[in-house]
């Protein structure tokens, strides 16, 4: 009998203290750059992910900061748009789970586009 309310216990905690974006959308979203020319460096908040062209796993957050470097040419910067995850809501619907876990997280969003495509400028001798 103890197992089996410990089993109940475990099991709330987890769907209470998980947040319901993060079990449905996940934590990471697929970002996809290309850039003309390719081969530019991918930085997010400052840190390398790749060259272009490229498709990988973005940790979903609020504020993040996309830049493209390339030698012989100007550095492109741009933020990337997020906006609320609907998914979010599911949690505090469904299970009366906050969401305040999910935003904490970064995963109460979702990046809007997923695709960015840049012409690169020649940067000035």
């Amino acid at each position: 009998m103890k197992k089996i309310a410990l089993l109940a216990v475990s099991a709330a905690s987890i769907a209470m203290f998980s947040g319901c974006a993060g079990m449905f959308s996940g934590e990471t979203q697929m970002l996809t750059v290309k850039s003309n020319p390719e081969g530019a460096n991918v930085m997010v908040n400052g840190m390398t992910i790749g060259q272009t062209p490229l498709t990988a796993p973005i940790v979903k957050k609020k504020d993040l900061l996309l830049t493209l470097s390339k030698d012989g040419y100007k550095e492109v910067t741009t933020p990337l748009n997020t906006s609320f995850d609907p998914m979010a809501l599911v949690g505090l619907f469904s299970y009366g789970t906050p969401i305040t876990t999910d935003i904490q997280k970064g995963t109460a969003y979702q990046i809007s586009p997923n695709y960015y495509q840049f012409d690169m400028q020649k940067a000035e001798k």
